[in-house]
């Protein structure tokens, strides 16, 4: 691309003249793809803006034109491009990238009209098995069977011609001949982008002092500079520039770091780097977290794995919906840094949100305009109807000036004073926007597309959030990350009316929303944590498997503190067994166990004949652990049960006391 990129440039500059020729590609084009295909959408852009300038009837300049300013969340200018080259030039076959422009200002103008045209596009090419640049996820409104069949496509056509060379041949030194397992991360969103904001303390977290056995690589697809991308590279082990490589170049540089799981962070996104996982640099390879649905690839060609969660993929419902095989994780599978980043968000009062009075019930979207429609906002035009002290809060995203004059006259249409009812505030930075969130009263998800990160960042916040379960990942992202918080009974809704009147009870019950609000707050950092270890652990044992647990004696322990012959420092050495020595960053015990409590856990989990003994004669253990003569240990073993049928036994022989 770079060679490509300086070729056109001494073409434009040698022979102006060819620049007119339109029955071929242009140097402009050429160059402007190079460039985009680099990372540098500046320049990209400008390229464009020449090559249009030059010659009016470059049709094609005008959609790459259109789809820098996008990329680049500049809406008005998108969308006027590509008004230009599709209702002018006749590019019709690119009305999809028009409607996601429109979309991103939340102009709705013949919405419906648009999608039954692109539906009868996207049907009418894969039928003919031509191709088509529709980015599934761009249109929730799409038939799952049409989305599936899009992201297949659009994995093919990364892996359009492939070099066998490098795949698929893996010796067991390479896997074993270090204790030490080695993680690679691609991505292309390192800089000032959602994903870094989110996997920034689970990378320092592998590369840290309590995981020594883990080196992890960051490959970056772009040059983006930011205090995100600095942080990353400090605490990582390895951050590795794949700038201006290609895909097989790529590949022969994360092979020879002989990466053992390697994650892709994109899908199909701006710079994605799908196309190198087609070389299998990687034994295992995975993709989580950016892109919520298949990429269309699966371990024959590429990706092996997509990771998720039960919830926001039930392998009941849900694994038609994906070609790759599933990882599916006992809790939400959005990760987070909101701990180590935004502990000052639960500190001091809860701000207010300007220019609202006293007594104001605070709806609020932090959703994109590009996830709203139509029916969405006549479900919170309805809400404001029945709750008529409250306003509907929303962010000032890119293109907000156009979105919001849209939205109030949508607003208006609706009986609602869009100019009194709307409030719009503007971007903070994202260590800064968390702690105001929290002058919301209730969270309004958008349906089509569920909110992901600024989700997380509301609950954290200690915001109740309403959502609607959709049928697919991306909209089922609110029902796991509430399921996480066991607040999906509460909050998690199955039909628009559903949700128009759990959010007016709510708001015109206090009371309620009170102790809403107080559970999400309490629920935010740790949640039933041990039910789910339990369940878990009940999960990948054979039925009839035996569970050997040892813990502090809670009841033994408190005994032995209250007693009159035990000094400071025998209280002290006591109080560390209650709590944990807290020697790293796991050795916290968040809950304490005596005998009855701890069955009844286990019982709840699934598991049947637990009987308490003196200790387990294994090894060396704490099972057997004594203090002043007295033994602190609760040991129980137990077998898991079929939850109907009853315990299936196995030949493991239980000592009892």
């Amino acid at each position: 691309m770079v060679a490509l990129e300086k070729t056109a440039k001494q073409v434009i500059e040698e022979n102006q003249a060819a620049v007119q020729d339109t029955r071929f590609p242009t140097p402009y084009q050429y160059m402007g793809v190079a460039q985009y295909a680099l990372g540098d959408l500046d320049q990209a852009t400008r390229t464009f803006e020449e090559a249009v300038r030059v010659n009016d009837d470059d049709v094609d300049s005008w959609l790459q034109l259109g789809k820098c300013y996008l990329y680049k969340l500049k809406m008005p200018q998108a969308a006027a491009a590509l008004e230009v080259a599709v209702l002018r030039k006749g590019a019709t076959d690119e009305l999809h990238s028009l409607f996601k422009a429109r979309n991103w200002m939340a102009n709705w103008q013949d919405r419906e009209l648009m999608i039954d045209q692109i539906e009868r596009f996207v049907d009418g090419n894969l039928r003919a098995g031509k191709q088509t640049s529709v980015n599934a996820l761009d249109f929730a409104d799409l038939p799952l069977p049409s989305v599936l069949a899009l992201s297949q496509q659009a994995y093919h056509m990364h892996v359009s011609s492939v070099d066998r060379r490098l795949c698929c041949e893996f010796d067991d030194d390479w896997q074993l001949e270090t204790p030490a397992l080695r993680i690679g991360f691609v991505s292309s969103d390192f800089g000032v982008h959602p994903v870094s904001t989110l996997m920034r303390g689970m990378l320092a977290l592998l590369s840290g002092p309590d995981h020594p056995d883990v080196t992890v690589y960051c490959y970056s697809l772009t040059a983006a500079s930011s205090w995100w991308r600095r942080n990353i590279s400090r605490h990582v082990d390895h951050m590795v520039s794949l700038m201006g490589k290609n895909a097989v170049e790529s590949a022969a540089i994360i092979r020879a770091h002989r990466v053992h799981v390697l994650i892709d962070l994109n899908g199909h996104t701006l710079h994605s780097g799908l196309s190198i996982f087609q070389y299998r640099p990687s034994p295992v390879q995975w993709s989580f977290l950016g892109y919520p649905m298949t990429t269309g690839s699966n371990a024959a060609n590429g990706i092996d794995s997509f990771v998720s969660d039960a919830v926001a993929t039930p392998v009941e419902s849900l694994t038609q919906q994906f070609t790759e095989k599933l990882l599916l994780l006992p809790t939400h599978y959005i990760v987070n840094d909101h701990v180590q980043m935004l502990g000052h968000t639960l500190e001091g009062p809860r701000p207010r949100l300007p220019g609202v009075r006293d007594h104001t019930f605070v709806f609020a979207t932090f959703s994109n305009w590009q996830k709203m429609d139509p029916s969405v906002f006549s479900a919170w035009m309805a809400i404001l109807a029945r709750v008529p002290s409250s306003v509907l809060w929303f962010l000032r995203y890119a293109g907000h000036d156009d979105a919001e004059g849209n939205l109030k006259r949508e607003a208006d249409a609706h009986g609602i004073d869009g100019a009194a009812r709307l409030v719009f505030s503007p971007l903070a930075p994202w260590v800064n926007h968390t702690h105001g969130k929290r002058a919301a009263d209730l969270v309004l998800d958008t349906t089509l597309k569920n909110g992901h990160t600024t989700l997380l960042d509301a609950l954290f916040a200690g915001v109740p959030v309403l959502t609607l379960e959709g049928n697919r990942m991306s909209n089922r992202a609110g029902t796991s990350a509430l399921r996480a918080l066991d607040l999906q009974h509460a909050l998690t809704v199955n039909s628009l009316k559903e949700y128009v009147d759990v959010a007016v009870f709510l708001a015109t019950h206090p009371q309620v929303m009170s102790k809403l609000r107080a559970q999400v707050e309490a629920r935010r950092l740790l949640h039933d944590e041990v039910t789910r270890t339990l369940h878990e652990w009940w999960r990948v044992l054979k039925p009839g498997g035996a569970l050997f647990v040892s813990v502090p004696d809670l009841h033994v322990l408190a005994s032995l503190f209250v007693r009159a012959d035990m000094s400071p420092q025998d209280q002290y050495l006591v109080m560390k067994m209650m709590f944990g020595g807290q020697i790293d960053a796991y050795d916290v015990h968040n809950v304490g166990f005596f005998e009855p409590l701890l069955v009844a856990f286990l019982e709840n989990a699934g598991f049947c004949e637990i009987e308490r003994v003196a200790n387990f004669g294994l090894f060396n253990d704490t099972s057997a652990m004594a203090f002043h003569g007295t033994p602190i240990s609760l040991n129980v073993q137990a077998r898991t049960c079929d939850k109907k049928d009853g315990a299936q036994h196995v030949h493991v022989k239980l000592t009892t006391v």
